[in-house]
């Protein structure tokens, strides 16, 4: 029976997402270093397992133990994996998110730039889901799950008296005109 070594494999969103190819370096007692290629598929999760049979060292039975690289994904600044989706915060300006027609954009994994327009105000916390522009599934035919927007109201952080006392004045005066 042949042992099994494991290491991790980190891999950023980005590798996660696009696909990539990793050289894994294993260091060998009384054999040659050996660098392994990973080839990480587009849409793998975290637990997936790559076995290189016979690479690791001898296992004192003249069989070479396997080695099994273990699939990490690494925290990303802007996006959080929930399965094939994808969560991201984006601020809202508190005039904008009143108002209707904001602007978002999100930059992908892919390097693309995603942008569009919400008509409607915006709440604090609404989320907004993007069909498809989640990651790619591997086991689903690489279809892609969603991307989820959590919209981040901006709150100014002080407003003079005058700014109040307007504020109140128009959101009192929209408040009545829809009674």
């Amino acid at each position: 029976m042949r042992s099994v070594v494991t290491f991790d494999l980190v891999c950023t969103l980005e590798e996660l997402y696009n696909g990539a190819t990793k050289k894994m370096r294993v260091k060998r007692a009384g054999r040659e270093d050996a660098i392994l290629e990973v080839k990480v598929q587009p849409g793998w999760q975290a637990g997936t397992k790559v076995t290189f049979k016979g690479e690791g060292d001898d296992g004192g039975n003249g069989v070479a133990q396997d080695i099994c690289f273990v699939v990490k994904e690494a925290p990303h600044a802007r996006f959080v994996r929930l399965g094939p989706n994808l969560v991201t915060k984006v601020a809202v300006d508190l005039a904008d998110a009143l108002c209707g027609d904001v602007a978002l954009r999100v930059d992908m994994l892919d390097g693309s730039l995603l942008e569009f327009t919400v008509k409607d105000p915006v709440r604090p916390g609404q989320q907004i889901r993007v069909q498809g522009r989640g990651m790619p599934r591997a086991k689903a035919g690489f279809a892609p799950g969603d991307l989820v927007i959590e919209c981040d109201i901006v709150w100014p952080e002080a407003l003079s008296e005058q700014q109040k006392q307007k504020l109140r004045e128009v959101l009192k005066q929209g408040l009545a005109s829809s009674l």
